[in-house]
Order: structure tokens, then sequence, then C-alpha cells
């Protein structure tokens, strides 16, 4: 996800493909503390699982590019 805008973006909901429901990990968050942004950006102390709406709820930080892989 890519947000290029100056609002972050809290439990914003995002539908996933058939088949692949289940538990998801963070893989990038461009405004994580190692890219000069803050500790916990994003969804770095949440792994979100699809749910029953077949959706994921993410937070997306402003100005940012966030990657997700399933666990």
């Amino acid at each position: 996800m890519i947000n290029f805008g100056p609002t972050n973006f809290t439990n914003h909901s995002y539908g996933v493909a058939a088949g692949t429901d289940g538990q998801w990990t963070q893989a990038l968050c461009t405004q994580d503390s190692r890219f000069g942004g803050w500790d916990g950006a994003g969804n770095a102390f949440y792994e979100p699982t699809v749910q029953a709406d077949g959706k994921l709820y993410l937070n997306l930080p402003k100005f940012s590019v966030i990657a997700m892989r399933r666990k």
C-alpha cells in the first residue's frame, strides 16, 4: 500500500484475494525508525488476520509505503 498524503490511516480496510486468508505481518514500512521514521510505525506491533468480510484492517502512516506478507 502507498500513501502519498499527510493523513495517517488507522484501521483502514483492504480486500484480499480468495485463499489468502490467515494472519499477516508487516514486511516493510518506510516510516519505520530504520528509515528515519518512528518506532512502531504502521503495523509493527500488530499482525492482522483476514476477517470474515475478506478484508485486512491495517494502519497506513502518512507519506509511506507498506508491504505485508502472510505468515
